[in-house]
């Protein structure tokens, strides 16, 4: 009997802590969650689900979970907090809430997640499929193949318009056709134009024209595409910052704006969304992106987003729609500008090198150089080696340059001086003679010592922007406009 009635007791005891952990259990499935705004105070609601049911719904593995005691979830738009030692109406007054807190009953969390646009879990495939081939170039005489259309509309003070371009995911060229270019104007040209943009963002030009079908390039001087586009990536995400604000661009995913200030200083906004099915391979590139930037970025971690929009300036681009479309362009029937020039630039170099024997040794290196560098073109129809497009950039030919124009003034001077020399005394206009002939040797040394001056600036700003175009062009472009301002020499 005592032991039926230790038995009895034992179950008894059982059962009471089946019942109260079964208690604890229900009860810990009920969380406080407050809605807060900024200006208005929050709002308060009790949800029946667990702290994991909620870190699923928010995307955020652990957040809840880790908690152990009682806490409260604070919503702010979509920025999610964890709240301790407080109560929903401490924190309805921290938000400059007035009176007592109100319930929103029946409160859907995942509704709210999804109607505001909070989703920031992309689940990218964990296998890159994209970019692989980004590292292989093809050449102007190439051919071509497209697998996606991204259509775009793009608004501005020139104008507004919606167009398109075909993309290769896999090696990150684009294609912006005939079709595509007459939609950005009005205007009605000659001919046909088809525009292909590389993963190392050089742009091929085709052109076909009574004259004939030819071929150019714009080359971006990108070496290593991977160590390029991976600076890019630390930069962007370093200089521009997540708002906040989200909406919904294109798609089933939720953009998300990043606000900073670009490279011309000019503030600007860059929409990402989660990229779908699309994972670009990091280990090749950090960025697969088509015309007017839109496409795919990997941030510094490695996730990938799709670019949906771009605010800034006075522009606006803006994805409309991403679909499967097949697409193929080759540059097999285009000539290359270089061979057409290549005749062309043979004579010239023949005038060059008899004109070279007249020339001091500075006038006839800047000669050979020209030569050089138009020889280079011919090579490679890019644009940016013509001779009057990189030697401005080398200190050796602007070097040459001024010690040309010195090395003449210093002839002047001796011409001069020989002159004053030879002068007739017992002439009625000698002393006059003598005073302009005097002045223009002045003139002419002081000339030397101004672009004496001009040249040691010149090439302390080639040297100290060197690996920037854009600032070196506009520092270079300020000093010789300010020195043509100031006016030379008069003897008049």
């Amino acid at each position: 009997m005592l032991k039926f009635l230790k038995i009895y007791k034992m179950k008894k005891l059982n059962f009471f802590l089946l019942l109260f952990c079964f208690g604890v259990n229900s009860y810990s499935q009920q969380q406080i969650i407050t809605i807060c705004s900024e200006k208005t105070g929050c709002q308060f609601a009790k949800v029946n689900l667990s702290k994991a049911q909620i870190d699923n719904i928010l995307g955020k593995p652990n957040f809840l979970v880790k908690e152990k005691t009682a806490v409260i979830l604070n919503l702010t738009n979509c920025v999610s907090t964890i709240e301790k030692n407080t109560t929903s109406q401490l924190l309805h007054q921290k938000f400059n809430g007035k009176g007592t807190i109100s319930q929103i009953k029946n409160f859907d969390l995942r509704k709210y997640i999804i109607d505001n646009a909070c989703l920031s879990n992309c689940n990218s495939p964990l296998v890159p499929n994209a970019g692989q081939q980004a590292n292989i170039k093809i050449g102007l005489n190439g051919n071509f193949t497209f697998t996606t259309k991204f259509t775009f509309s793009m608004q501005s003070s020139e104008g507004n318009y919606t167009t398109h371009f075909y993309f290769n995911t896999n090696n990150g060229y684009s294609l912006m056709d005939n079709e595509a270019m007459k939609k950005m104007t009005s205007e009605n040209y000659d001919g046909e134009f088809d525009q292909i943009m590389t993963s190392y963002a050089d742009f091929y030009q085709y052109t076909k024209s009574p004259e004939g079908n030819f071929s150019m390039k714009l080359g971006a001087k990108t070496d290593d595409i991977l160590a390029s586009t991976k600076k890019a990536s630390i930069d962007f995400f370093k200089k521009f910052k997540k708002t906040g604000a989200r909406k919904r661009m294109y798609g089933d995913f939720d953009s998300e704006e990043y606000n900073g200030i670009d490279e011309e200083g000019n503030e600007s906004s860059i929409w990402l969304s989660c990229s779908g099915s699309i994972s670009v391979d990091k280990k090749v590139t950090y960025a697969l992106t088509g015309f007017s930037g839109l496409g795919y970025v990997v941030n510094p971690a490695g996730e990938t987003f799709l670019v949906t929009a771009i605010e800034g300036s006075g522009v606006q681009i803006k994805l409309i729609n991403i679909e499967k479309q097949n697409a193929s362009f080759s540059g097999e029937m285009y000539t290359p500008m270089g061979d057409m020039m290549g005749q062309a630039v043979s004579q010239n170099q023949q005038e060059m090198n008899e004109s070279a024997e007249n020339e001091n040794q500075h006038g006839q290196a800047m000669l050979e150089q020209m030569v050089m560098q138009n020889k280079k073109f011919t090579q490679t129809s890019d644009l940016q080696d013509l001779a009057s497009n990189e030697l401005p950039k080398s200190a050796e030919f602007t070097s040459n340059q001024y010690n040309y124009l010195i090395e003449g003034l210093e002839q002047s001077v001796k011409d001069i001086q020989k002159e004053i020399a030879e002068l007739n005394k017992s002439q009625s206009d000698y002393k006059k003679r003598l005073s302009d002939l005097n002045c223009a040797k002045n003139c002419a040394l002081s000339e030397k010592a101004r672009y004496e001056k001009l040249k040691n600036q010149h090439l302390a700003l080639l040297i100290q922007y060197k690996d920037d175009d854009e600032k070196r062009e506009e520092k270079v472009g300020s000093l010789l406009q300010d020195f043509h301002t100031t006016l030379p020499c008069n003897c008049n």
